[in-house]
């Protein structure tokens, strides 16, 4: 079940399961609850030079993935969660 009831416009996120003809928005995690597909979390580092800005990067990166969190930027490197 939600924590909290959507309103309108708000950004609903989840895995979209289909069962007997019924969809169901739920998080990852309960997947093993609710079906017979188990999970695995994957934590990937990725390392690339880029020539150019920092916005551009941003921006790439919410074009591709959307919602993007800067986690931290007090150093030369970056680290960015992908939402």
């Amino acid at each position: 079940m939600a924590k909290l009831e959507p309103k309108n416009n708000d950004r609903l996120s989840g895995v979209l399961v289909s069962k007997d003809f019924h969809y169901h928005i739920m998080d990852a995690k309960e997947l093993s609850e609710f079906t017979d597909v188990n999970t695995t979390e994957i934590i990937q580092k990725q390392k690339i030079s880029f020539h150019s800005t920092f916005s551009l990067v941003i921006f790439h990166l919410e074009q591709m993935f959307g919602e993007i969190k800067i986690l931290d930027n007090e150093s030369i490197w970056y680290l960015i969660l992908l939402l």
